[in-house]
């Protein structure tokens, strides 16, 4: 998997992430990023 499709691939969960804080997954994935799973700024940026 090349860095590129990976960064779209992280942009494209922040965004479903952040419209759906309740979901299970979601609080998954935020354990992952507290845990050090970065998100580049320009996902974060998207997804609001």
């Amino acid at each position: 998997m090349s860095d590129e499709s990976i960064q779209e691939s992280r942009a494209i969960a922040v965004r479903w992430f952040v419209r759906h804080p309740d979901d299970e997954y979601s609080k998954l994935f935020f354990e992952l990023v507290r845990k050090g799973w970065t998100v580049p700024a320009s996902d974060a940026d998207a997804a609001v």
